[in-house]
């Protein structure tokens, strides 16, 4: 058997992620509802939920990473460390926010092991390591 190859896992989960906290930012929209009472008063949960609005434009932004731009695996993995950390603020974008603390943590396991997030290159690299262990 293969290693796995930590970036298109973490692809996957990252597009799965997107559509979570896209659900949680349309409920959110829909019901303004945070994660503790004292929070109500901000100013960030006046009118629209702005943690809401943020997941849902991040979620796009996921999509635009994940199908065409395609970043360095490093910078993914920060950009998704702190989407889910505006998603920790709303309580409908929390199950969206693990999802994206998950991505991030395999992104950074990916760029600690030398992925480039390119999956052929990665392929060849898992190929060429796993040639030098049977």
């Amino acid at each position: 058997m293969g290693q796995l190859i930590w970036s298109l896992w973490g692809n996957y989960m990252a597009l799965t992620s997107a559509a979570a906290i896209m659900d949680g930012g349309l409920w959110s929209i829909l019901y303004n509802y945070p994660t503790v009472d004292q929070l109500r008063g901000l100013p960030i949960y006046n009118g629209v939920s702005w943690p809401g609005m943020l997941s849902m434009i991040f979620a796009l932004v996921t999509v635009a990473f994940e199908r065409s731009l395609r970043p360095p695996v490093g910078l993914r993995a920060v950009f998704y460390l702190i989407v889910s950390l505006i998603g920790f603020l709303q309580f409908s974008t929390v199950v969206g926010a693990q999802c994206y603390f998950c991505t991030s943590i395999v992104f950074m396991t990916a760029a600690f092991k030398g992925e480039t997030g390119e999956l052929d290159e990665d392929r060849k690299m898992v190929a060429e390591q796993n040639r030098g262990v049977a």
